[in-house]
């Protein structure tokens, strides 16, 4: 049996990472049982979710836990597609996964306003003293990791551009 390692549900949604709803969807269209449990990043081979464990195996990111239920139970989530319609789903992939998802996550971790009505709840369960602290901690470090892959080095007007950019070439492609 797998086993899908996620945050678990958030703010109304049912679970608060894109990536691992991306993982829990495809293992449904793989037709493979599973069971969702949450995790905690340092549960996890790279230090993330979603992370996967299937047999005592842990794999960990979207992309790999991909490639390894693909790979061990003989099926392609692509077939059917010939190799320009492949590059171009892969190319969408990256855009979406990488430019939209930074300038997403910018958008809700760094603009004081959006980070207020979510992620500084992400603390509520710690002591009311302590949260005021652990928000500038995570905020810090989150911030630090957006200034290190280049989008946080934007102005909250250039994030919502280079997201909306995103968007935009999206609906065109998908007509």
């Amino acid at each position: 049996m797998i086993t899908l390692y996620g945050f678990g549900p958030l703010f109304g949604l049912p679970e608060a990472s894109p990536f691992v709803t991306k993982t829990e969807v495809q293992l449904k269209l793989l037709g493979l049982p599973y069971r969702k449990e949450r995790g905690r990043p340092d549960q996890s081979p790279k230090g993330q979710v979603p992370f996967i464990d299937e047999d005592g195996q842990r794999v960990a990111d979207s992309h790999f836990i991909r490639e390894h239920l693909e790979r061990k139970h003989g099926k392609d989530l692509d077939a059917g597609l010939d190799a320009r319609q492949r590059a171009a789903a892969w190319a969408v992939e990256r855009m979406l996964e990488s430019q939209l998802a930074a300038a997403s996550g910018c958008a809700r971790w760094l603009i004081p306003e959006n980070f207020a009505k979510g992620p500084a709840h992400f603390v509520d369960g710690a002591p009311e003293e302590l949260r005021p602290k652990l928000r500038e901690e995570l905020l810090a470090r989150v911030r630090e990791n957006f200034r290190a892959i280049g989008v946080g080095r934007h102005s909250d007007e250039e994030i919502v551009e280079l997201g909306a950019r995103s968007l935009t070439a999206l609906s065109a492609l998908l007509g």
